[in-house]
This record gives C-alpha cells, sequence and structure tokens, in this order.
C-alpha cells in the first residue's frame, strides 16, 4: 500500500499575481485590497456593521510576507486593541479570519472573499 504524503497549507506556493486585487465578501459587508510593495503584501480594507442607530466600522492598513498560502497580519489601532488576521487561499478565493479586534462593535472581516472584476472595485 502506498503512503499518501499530506502537505501542509503553509508550503503550497502561490503566485504573487494571484493576490493582487480587490475582494469583498459575498454579503459585501467588508472589502480588502491587496497589493505588492516589494516583497511585501498590503492589506487595505474596511468593515461595516449595520446597528440600530449607527453603522460599526473597521479598517484594515499594514503589510505581511505570504508564507505559501497563507499570510498574516497584525494591526495596532488607534485604541490599543490588537487587530490581526490571516488569509488563507482556497481555490480561486480567500478565507480571512480576523480576532474581533479590527473595528468597532461587531464589525468583522472574517468571511469568504471573492476578487472583484478591475471594473467593479470601488477605489
Amino acid at each position: 500500500m502506498e503512503q499518501v504524503e499530506v502537505v501542509p497549507p503553509q508550503t503550497m506556493p502561490v503566485p504573487r499575481k494571484f493576490w493582487e486585487g480587490t475582494w469583498r465578501t459575498s454579503d459585501a459587508d467588508a472589502e480588502i485590497t491587496l497589493r505588492w510593495e516589494g516583497d511585501t503584501l498590503r492589506i487595505t480594507g474596511q468593515a461595516v456593521w449595520e446597528g440600530d442607530d449607527v453603522p460599526h466600522t473597521g479598517e484594515l492598513d499594514d503589510t505581511g510576507v505570504p508564507v505559501g498560502n497563507t499570510v498574516d497580519y497584525g494591526v495596532k489601532d488607534r485604541d490599543t486593541y490588537d487587530c490581526s488576521v490571516r488569509l488563507i487561499t482556497y481555490g480561486d478565493h480567500i478565507i480571512l479570519s480576523d480576532n474581533s479586534g479590527c473595528g468597532g462593535m461587531n464589525v468583522r472581516f472574517s468571511g469568504f472573499y471573492t476578487r472583484m472584476p478591475p471594473d467593479k472595485a470601488a477605489h
């Protein structure tokens, strides 16, 4: 019987061009943009949670270095809450998970992201 080798996700190679672009969650409450700056990948993003009276928002702006199909970011915001997110590629999509520290009450970036066509991406 042949052995099957399980390859950990962090060792799967992902082309640089895969990461670049604007990505949005299916319910459009969060959007991220990824752009290369030398050997680092900058993430910027906005998320919103519509509360009863006032929407709560969150922002991302940080750089990280991809390791295979994963990028980790750690962001320090003005209120000294640590925001950290992890991106993992999944087929033609990105799965993002956050630590709930990236914005106002109930604001989450966590989700399944799809790349937006260039003509549909917000600037």
